[in-house]
């Protein structure tokens, strides 16, 4: 009976859940190799990794900003606190780090109890000894120190480095080279139990202590406020608080002094200039006293009138000639090119000019923007941010000592017009008489000097007042302490789900590859995705010793494979008349010989005369399995040199004969070809019920296509895990360019395990469900000789369980 085949447009189907399923399932012992080795590494890692702990401590700061600080009596400073970003680079600098560590004494000391079946434990402050350094030796660094403790008398010392290993009591100065220290019982943290242990400690330099912390400080900024959060993890709790609450207490000192440096320079240019006054002050005072002591004179009216506006006019030179001082101070100051963050503020001497407290207060944020790049960028970078703050700073400079030298020339223009508006009083003071105009004189000098040196002690006073009430620009909110620290897991330690988690998840991957790049037939869903030929049988693989296993082994499961690939070719062949069966593959290898003779057989074990042919005539193989010669056979009859009678053997297999293809030919196409054959098969098709004809693959050569006309079903064998996948675009092209009608796909050498989703004897023709066979249970077949394994066994018994679920 004809089947009608429709092979192209195939539908691929979604994922199959159910086939990974099954896959994963076979690969078991991956997956579980995976946990084990996961569990395993992750264990052991955490079990020998060091715990971390994290410390924070939240700091305020008070001001942020450039503008002049304003303190007692109108003093105003310019801040230095440019902004918090600055501020939190400069609490990550080096130079700050390198400051904070050398206020920490334990801290470049590393010292170890080793662990006999853990990780050493580190220790801190509270050691069992006193290492005590000689201070004028310079010592040597990463030295690995070893103390066995003998007794508490005796200890062992051990220093690999320089091959020494002697006894030492406690307190004994050890000298070598630079090496120079003694060790000492701390009693209050020696425990008798400590006999027996060894202990080893090595130092660090500072400076890479101070690197280690610059680099794992966390500086962040509290979102919406000027609060700064520090953190910082490390292997003792301790440590990490003393560290930041030195950090802080190291960081307001600083802030503190740099406020102190500006009062300071404040107080020294006021000193300066009372300096100055005091002679003058003391001369005129003493002018007074001596005038009013030998001479008696009295003011008129019009005399105090004058001294009052000639006293105005001395007050306004003075103060011009004290502005025109703070000027010269600060040219000089820049072109001495010092430390300009701690200018005087001109306020502080009354001077208002906001043009010059405007580029002064830009020139304090440069500096301090330079400052701060200056202890954060890394030895040997690009500097381009500083080189172009240089740039900036000198251009302000350039227009500060413009804007002085104009303001020196109005100051000097100020002081020639109060001289003129004097020299008209002055002709007036000529009118009065002689002693009250040399009182005058006196009293003018007096009041000048002393309003001055007043005004001068003044502010002097409120510098002295700003410097003693100075407090930093931060405030510590809260102090690190162990009752902030948090546990951090251990230092290279490894989450046991994630391990887990990864020891799975490879071996998963491992089997999706396997699957996706494979090109192998492996499953019988690679078929049936992509032909409509319906495979007919599943055969397993030939555990037995000879290529006929159905004649020698018929109870064995093989057997009741082929069994049931007889059967459901019944439902694809005639009812009446001889049936013609061709077998042909893709390539050599795939068992189409194998299934040949093995579905001959079995066909004449069911009392049906059954002929085997041979057409592989270039690759022969069925007389060695047979052990007859091939010396003729259809080559020569197709020749004429033999006649059909002389070809055609009977076999010891009851109802079996065979056409054995004989020697070689040079054309053997042509002679399949040939009427010859058509009429060798006319005259076996009145003899035989059935005719089995294994032909050469077709993907090598066509000779099976030639055969189609005397076809009744085509068997096309693949094998499990050796043919290719293109074997199948190559069977359908096949059965449509040569429109073949009737034929199935019989899948050999089919191992039974999960991993396929196939299992042999059961065969999938036309729709009719599994031949005869409703699954072979125990008893109906012999077991095969290759028994299964524990491993198997278990595979199989989930895989029946997986299948019920999906069932």
């Amino acid at each position: 009976m004809d089947n009608n085949l429709e092979i192209t447009n195939v539908q691929q189907p979604s994922l199959d859940i159910k086939k990974y399923i099954l896959k994963f399932i076979a690969y078991w012992y991956l997956f579980a190799i995976g946990f084990i080795i996961a569990y395993s590494y992750s264990y052991f890692k955490n079990k020998y990794a060091i715990p971390t702990y994290g410390a924070y401590t939240t700091l305020l700061i008070k001001k942020e900003g450039s503008t002049p600080e304003v303190f007692a009596g109108g003093l105003s400073i310019y801040s230095s606190k440019s902004n918090l970003n600055n501020e939190m680079a400069m609490l990550k600098s080096l130079r700050m780090n390198e400051t904070v560590i050398a206020q920490l004494p334990y801290i470049d000391l590393m010292f170890f109890k080793k662990g006999e079946f853990s990780y050493d434990q580190e220790m801190y402050k509270t050691l069992p000894f006193n290492i005590n350094f000689d201070s004028l030796a310079p010592q040597y660094y990463y030295v690995n120190t070893e103390i066995f403790v003998k007794n508490k008398e005796e200890y062992i010392l051990k220093i690999k480095d320089f091959e020494i290993e002697k006894t030492l009591k406690y307190g004994e100065q050890f000298i070598y080279n630079n090496f120079n220290f003694n060790i000492t019982i701390a009693p209050a943290y020696f425990y008798d139990s400590y006999v027996g242990e060894t202990f080893y400690f090595y130092k660090v330099p500072k400076v890479s202590v101070a690197k280690t912390y610059s680099e794992k400080l966390t500086a962040d900024l509290m979102a919406g406020t000027t609060i700064l959060w520090l953190w910082t993890t490390g292997t003792i709790a301790q440590r990490e608080i003393d560290y930041l609450n030195k950090m802080v207490e190291v960081y307001g000192q600083i802030g503190l002094e740099e406020k102190n440096e500006i009062v300071n320079r404040t107080i020294d240019f006021i000193d300066m200039q009372l300096n100055n006054f005091s002679d003058s002050l003391d001369i005129s005072a003493d002018n007074l006293q001596f005038f009013k002591q030998n001479t008696s004179v009295d003011i008129t009216k019009e005399g105090a009138t004058l001294l009052a506006e000639l006293k105005n006019y001395d007050n306004q030179i003075k103060q011009i000639q004290l502005k025109i001082a703070y000027y010269n101070y600060l040219v000089e100051e820049l072109s001495n090119n010092t430390q300009l963050e701690y200018i005087m503020n001109p306020t502080i001497l009354g001077i208002t000019d906001e043009i010059l407290s405007t580029y002064m207060s830009r020139l304090t944020e440069l500096v301090y923007q330079k400052k701060v790049l200056n202890v954060t960028v890394k030895e040997g970078a690009n500097l381009p941010n500083i080189n172009e703050l240089d740039m900036k700073m000198k251009s302000i400079r350039d227009y500060i000592s413009n804007h002085i030298d104009i303001s020196i020339k109005y100051a000097n223009k100020s002081i020639a017009e109060i001289n003129q508006a004097m020299l008209k009083l002055a002709e007036q003071v000529k009118l009065l008489p002689s002693e009250e105009r040399k009182y005058l004189r006196i009293k003018r000098e007096f009041e000048m000097n002393n309003t001055i040196y007043n005004f001068l002690l003044q502010r002097r006073l409120e510098a002295s007042i700003t410097q003693a009430s100075n407090l930093p620009d931060t405030k510590v909110l809260d102090y690190a302490r162990h009752e902030n620290v948090s546990y951090n897991g251990a230092s290279g330690s490894t989450s046991m789900n994630r391990s887990i988690m990864i020891g799975l998840i490879i071996p998963l991957i491992i089997v999706v590859l396997l699957e996706v790049f494979n090109t192998r037939i492996i499953d019988k869903t690679d078929i049936e995705n992509n032909t409509r030929v319906p495979i007919v049988a599943s055969i397993g693989k030939n555990t037995r010793s000879s290529d006929i296993p159905v004649h020698f082994h018929p109870k064995a499961s093989i057997s009741e494979a082929f069994r049931a690939l007889r059967t459901n070719l019944l439902f694809m062949l005639p009812r009446t008349g001889a049936k013609v069966i061709v077998l042909t593959s893709t390539i050599s290898g795939e068992g189409k010989t194998f299934n040949s003779m093995n579905l001959a057989a079995v066909l004449a074990i069911s009392s049906k005369k059954t002929l085997l042919i041979g057409l592989d005539m270039r690759k022969p193989r069925i007389h060695n399995n047979f052990k007859f010669s091939n010396e003729i056979g259809i080559s020569t009859v197709l020749i004429g040199e033999n006649k059909y009678e002389d070809v055609v053997i009977k076999t010891e297999i009851p109802n079996l004969y065979l056409a054995l293809s004989g020697p070689v030919p040079p054309n053997p196409a042509e002679l399949i070809s040939s009427a010859a054959m058509d009429d060798f098969l006319e005259k076996a098709k009145t003899e035989f019920d059935y005719i089995v004809i294994d032909t050469p693959p077709i993907g090598i050569v066509t000779d099976a296509v030639m055969l189609a006309k005397h076809a009744d079903v085509y068997v096309y064998v693949m094998r499990q895990n050796y043919s290719n996948k293109s074997a199948i675009k190559l069977l359908n092209d096949t059965v449509v360019k040569n429109n073949i009608k009737n034929i199935g796909i019989v899948i050999n050498d089919v191992k039974s395990s999960v991993t396929y989703g196939l299992k042999y004897g059961y065969g999938y023709g036309y729709g009719y469900g599994y031949g005869y066979g409703y699954g072979y249970g125990h008893g109906y077949y012999e077991e095969d000789t290759d028994k299964e394994g524990r491993t198997q066994k278990i595979t199989k018994n989930i895989k029946k369980f997986i299948l019920k679920l999906f069932n």
